[in-house]
């Protein structure tokens, strides 16, 4: 076997030598071949990393699509990503909430709603809304209060009420509000027959749309908010309660996570809340302000501080964030930041604002 061999390599050897010297009859060929053979390995060579290149090239540019977040156009007022940006006009309608006049109408299509305390620490809600949700109902609609006046400013919103305390109807009149009050413009709302007043006023859509083009002569141009993605499903707790304490046992609100949405469900005295129709109210961010409120007069009506800056909680993505809220002026938009000075970025969809007074607490369940 090793002599074998050895003769083998001897001719291999032999060959090269008379290719070498120009003694072997391939001598005009085998230099033509050679140089094939180096032009063919450089050129499989290339292609290897070429496509060792293409391929790290894709599996960066898919982990890049993977955390990249949404950077086009969305919906101004839910965030929702659009195609093209859309920037509706607000309206903001007051709305009732006392456990004798539930299920409401509407609200479950607002994409922003205020709930503070009125008289007898019952919870009132100013529901905001872009002028291109179709409304067949909302309300029952009640009168105003002078702190919803101040956040239905900062949209420069059309503001829907019936009526109002004497400090709320002189601010609207002194702040240039867009006022849509049911003593004047009786012909956008209407009283159903099933509820009795004044429990029993409704408006919609279209006749909140004949409003706005008859008192709003101006080009209205409200602040933006800052949205965010959601946070991925592997990365949501799996349950989470949070209790917002007004005070009364039945105007405690319950937000009830719900991780596969990554929004809250609303309860109050064990009951989800629910619109007439059946709708259920959802939040996908929950905001509550700690602010001063103090009893005004007899009748119980309150004012609540809306200017400077107080404690805040937000609930949003099954966790509880420490914050401050901030509003400069009367017509300033109400803003909410963390605690290290950065202004809150927003899921997109519905945020609820709780108002609580200062010592009044939120809490997980």
């Amino acid at each position: 076997m090793f002599k074998r061999a050895t003769n083998k390599q001897n001719r291999r050897e032999t060959w090269f030598s008379r290719v070498a010297t120009g003694t072997d009859g391939a001598i005009h060929h085998a230099p033509f071949f050679l140089l094939l053979f180096v032009v063919f390995c450089a050129v499989l060579g290339l292609w290897f990393v070429l496509q060792r290149s293409a391929t790290d090239e894709l599996i960066e540019t898919e982990e890049v699509v993977e955390t990249l977040e949404y950077q086009g156009p969305r919906h101004a007022l839910t965030g929702m990503p659009m195609e093209d940006e859309v920037r509706p006009a607000v309206f903001a309608v007051m709305v009732e909430n006392p456990v004798d006049v539930r299920p409401q109408s509407g609200v479950n299509h607002a994409f922003l709603v205020f709930e503070a305390p009125v008289e007898g620490n019952i919870t009132r809600w100013m529901a905001l809304f872009g002028a291109d949700v179709d409304l067949k109902e909302v309300g029952p609609v009640r009168s105003a209060r002078p702190y919803y006046v101040d956040w239905a400013l900062g949209w420069d919103a059309l503001y829907a009420h019936v009526g109002g305390s004497p400090e709320a109807l002189a601010l609207i009149q002194s702040q240039d509000v867009f006022d849509l009050n049911e003593f004047y413009w009786g012909s956008t709302f209407w009283r159903a027959q099933r509820a009795e007043a004044p429990h029993n006023v409704f408006t919609e859509s279209i006749r909140l749309l004949t409003a706005w083009e008859k008192i709003v002569t101006e080009t209205v141009v409200y602040a933006d908010r800052l949205f965010k993605e959601n946070v991925a499903e592997e990365n949501r707790p799996a349950a989470q309660t949070v209790r917002v304490r007004f005070g009364h046992a039945q105007y405690n609100v319950d937000w009830v996570y719900q991780p596969k949405t990554n929004d809250y469900l609303r309860t109050q005295i064990g009951i989800v809340s629910k619109m007439r129709d059946g709708s259920k109210l959802i939040a996908n961010n929950i905001a509550v302000m700690f602010t001063d409120v103090e009893m005004i007069d007899d009748v119980g009506r309150k004012r609540i501080r809306t200017i400077g800056e107080g404690e805040a909680t937000i609930v949003q993505d099954g966790v509880l964030i420490t914050g401050t809220w901030k509003k400069e002026n009367r017509k300033a938009m109400l803003r909410f930041y963390t605690e290290d000075g950065e202004e809150m970025q927003w899921n997109p969809g519905v945020t609820w604002i709780e108002v609580l007074p200062i010592g009044h607490t939120v809490e997980e369940l």
